[in-house]
């Protein structure tokens, strides 16, 4: 009878897991994000990305309780990166407009999760 109770809770959580749009795919829990860690004896004021070859600065916020852990991109923007390398230019600067870095970052995602094809995991200057 346990057998039984297992195997039934077992197929249970594989077809709450299962979408008919993922081909057998199962994803996991996990939220992902694409981060860039600053580290510097003076942090800038201002750090943002510009997407390919758009002009706006889109303004990158700080990681939950740190001061120097920016958030690229999340899970929540999977959708619009899954199968295709997206490039983001990620810059920073200081109080008076100054640019201290600047690096560029490749930004993909699977069926599931968003992921980082490249750039730098620190950004020292």
């Amino acid at each position: 009878m346990k057998n039984l109770a297992f195997f039934f809770l077992l197929f249970l959580g594989l077809a709450a897991c299962n979408d008919d749009d993922m081909n057998g795919v199962i994803c996991t829990e996990d939220f992902r994000i694409v981060s860039v860690t600053i580290e510097a004896d003076t942090l800038p004021t201002s750090v943002y990305y510009i997407e390919g070859a758009t002009t706006a600065n889109v303004a990158m916020d700080k990681l939950d309780g740190s001061d120097n852990v920016y958030v690229l991109m999340t899970d929540a923007n999977q959708d619009v990166h899954e199968g295709v390398t997206k490039s983001y230019l990620v810059e920073g600067v200081d109080a008076d407009g100054n640019q201290l870095f600047s690096e560029t970052y490749e930004v993909s995602a699977d069926q599931c999760h968003i992921f980082k094809v490249s750039g730098p995991d620190v950004v020292s200057y």
